[in-house]
């Protein structure tokens, strides 16, 4: 019995032998480096002056109907973000670009910024992208829900958007941080 276990053994070994041999291995090619992807060209300075910097600072506040002008500023603010595709922005040129158009701005204007966007719409856009639901009223009210919530449900935009608001919490540091 144990030379029948025995034979059949060996005849198996020779089979499977006979079966891989003259096959070579399967080699795994090496993986094709991603392409780099040459960053977007910064906004000038005009537009971040006109479109970013001046059109949080004239947004209303304190008066009738101010709530629903802010949420239209949110959505052309995003709006811009996403259309400047700062996600993929040339970095440098943008803080560089960012920090003439701060400066080019009175000093009332950019404390007119500073209250609107760090007091008021900084945290509506916060809230728009990480529960909509609780403010889509507002956006409806203002006639912008359906552009906003395209915007809140697209990932580049709140690429484009963390990009902006980033830098202009870094405005004028030299190193970004």
């Amino acid at each position: 019995m144990k030379k029948v276990i025995l034979s059949l053994s060996l005849i198996m070994l020779l089979v499977f032998s006979a079966c891989s041999a003259g096959k070579t291995p399967v080699s795994t090619p090496a993986p094709t480096p991603a392409p780099t992807a040459t960053p977007a060209s910064a906004p000038s300075v005009e537009a971040l002056r006109d479109s970013y910097f001046l059109r949080v600072a004239e947004t209303e506040f304190g008066t009738a109907g101010a709530s629903l002008k802010q949420a239209v500023t949110v959505c052309d603010v995003v709006t811009f973000a996403l259309d400047q595709h700062l996600s993929t922005a040339d970095i440098p040129a943008l803080r560089a670009n960012m920090l003439s158009a701060w400066e080019s701005l009175t000093p009332d204007q950019q404390h007119a910024f500073d209250n609107m966007m760090f007091n008021t719409l900084r945290e509506l856009i916060e809230t728009a992208f990480s529960d909509y639901s609780s403010v889509s009223g507002r956006f409806e009210d203002a006639g912008v829900h359906d552009a906003m919530s395209a915007l809140v449900s697209n990932e580049d935009a709140k690429a484009c958007w963390s990009t902006l608001i980033s830098h202009t919490f870094t405005l004028g540091n030299t190193d970004g941080e």
